[in-house]
């Protein structure tokens, strides 16, 4: 599905700035951008009976940034086409202050019991680095001798390259009520029933994804240089999340991380801020 939309993309590029429009005009630019990066998701638990859902948290965006370089090929009027590489550094945190509740077995008896996990001030952060291979249009117009403007759009394809998470404050406290009795214990070690103030950090995992991307900004021409400046913006509009099946924090209190975990069933990539570029010449030629 991905390979059919980047060779339709790549075609419509092609259609459009055949060499009917004359003038070539192959450049090099280089970016580098600072905003907001963050997959954005909400942390769901299933409730008991399996009618509904209960939400625990979202996430919240961080301070992230990008770099790139892309060859952008213009024919007359402007209109282009542009292929490249980009690195997306995104940064989340997703505080919990809630309490799942599942189904699950005492690994002390055997006997079936309702695991509650309480989550106080709960703050996990997550940083991943994604390699992303955008192909879209482009477009410049010159104002005057000196000063221009561009805009351009298209696809990207994400691939995930490092992602880790770490949680540096909170606590948990772990309960279990057992319906034969009608009772509910705490502060049993044995049990698993216990408090936890722990900083887990690890890994986790994320699927490819595919994302659109718009930038617009000015140009200032200095010699046969340009130098740019503008905004942003990427949204990733396929699921990037890896679906796992586990809980966030275990029947064996052992922790997996939000992305690792059945209570995110679905994350998207955004990014949005400003950069700043140079761009120079490769080559260009006239054709008739």
């Amino acid at each position: 599905m991905r390979k059919n939309i980047f060779s339709l993309l790549l075609c419509l590029v092609s259609l459009s700035v055949s060499d009917v429009y004359g003038e070539k005009n192959t450049r090099l630019d280089v970016q580098l951008g600072n905003g907001w990066h963050a997959l954005g998701y909400d942390a769901v638990a299933d409730v008991l009976n399996g009618n509904g859902s209960v939400e625990m948290g979202s996430s919240d965006k961080r301070w992230g940034c990008n770099v790139g370089a892309l060859v952008n090929q213009y024919f007359k009027y402007g209109v282009g086409w542009q292929a490249g590489l980009r690195l997306y550094l995104n940064r989340t945190e997703c505080p919990l202050d809630s309490t799942e509740r599942y189904l699950t077995s005492d690994l002390a008896n055997g006997m079936a019991c309702v695991r509650a996990v309480r989550y106080d001030d709960w703050n996990e952060k997550q940083s991943n680095l994604l390699l992303a291979v955008p192909v879209g249009i482009a477009y410049m117009k010159d104002l005057n001798e000196k000063w221009g403007v561009y805009a351009d759009a298209g696809l990207e394809l994400l691939l995930p390259l490092v992602s880790h998470y770490k949680v540096e404050e909170g606590a948990v406290s772990v309960s279990g009520y057992y319906s034969e009795y009608d009772v509910e214990f705490s502060d049993l070690p044995v049990h698993n029933f216990t408090s936890y103030e722990d900083s887990p950090d690890g890994d986790f995992s994320l699927k490819v994804g595919t994302a659109a991307y718009f930038d617009v900004g000015t140009r200032y021409r200095i010699g046969k240089i340009d130098l740019s400046a503008g905004f942003y913006f990427s949204y990733g509009f396929l699921n990037m999340a890896s679906g796992g099946d586990g809980h966030l924090f275990d029947s064996e209190n052992d922790y997996a991380g939000l992305l690792n975990s059945k209570i995110v069933k679905k994350a998207n990539p955004v990014a949005f801020g400003f950069k700043v570029g140079v761009s120079v010449p490769l080559f260009g030629k006239k054709t008739d």
